[in-house]
């Protein structure tokens, strides 16, 4: 739900995922610089293998800009918590955990100002041995982002 400065609540809640089946969990949400919002989520079985991230654009007035997506590209296994954060060019970038086959990674898609994938989702973390899982993304004032994990930090300037 939406609050004022108060913060008195805006208008009713809002229900962000259109897909109902199995579980929807683990949401992150950033405000974006047209005065929209984003939000991401974990999905189960939606992706067709286990657990998937996605996500919904909305407008300043609460109402949704397209259709819910899909934010990995990926589907193997689990793709889980994801962190999504708004960049200085108006676009947004989402990081989740997924299995990299030596444990968990950290992988990311960056997304334009209109709510188009920018590129294709890119592995975060360079140490791919054991687990490194549970991703925060903030951005930077350059137009870059950080993302933290509990195992390491990592600049991207993309």
């Amino acid at each position: 739900m939406a609050t004022d400065l108060t913060p008195t609540p805006i208008g009713n809640d809002i229900q962000v995922n259109t897909t109902t089946a199995n579980d929807q969990l683990y949401s992150s949400v950033t405000a974006l610089a047209d005065g929209g919002f984003v939000v991401t989520w974990t999905s189960l079985g939606q992706d067709g293998s286990g657990w998937g991230i996605y996500g919904q654009r909305y407008t300043a007035a609460g109402a949704a800009s397209g259709p819910e997506f899909q934010v990995n590209t990926a589907t193997a296994s689990d793709q889980l918590y994801s962190s999504v954060t708004a960049l200085a060019d108006g676009g947004f970038v989402v990081t989740w955990t997924s299995f990299d086959g030596s444990g968990w990674g950290i992988y990311g898609q960056r997304y334009t100002a209109a709510g188009a994938a920018s590129g294709t989702e890119f592995r975060v973390n360079t140490a791919t041995a054991n687990d490194q899982s549970y991703s925060s993304v903030t951005a930077l004032a350059d137009g870059g982002f950080v993302v933290i994990s509990p195992h390491r930090v990592v600049q991207l300037q993309c």
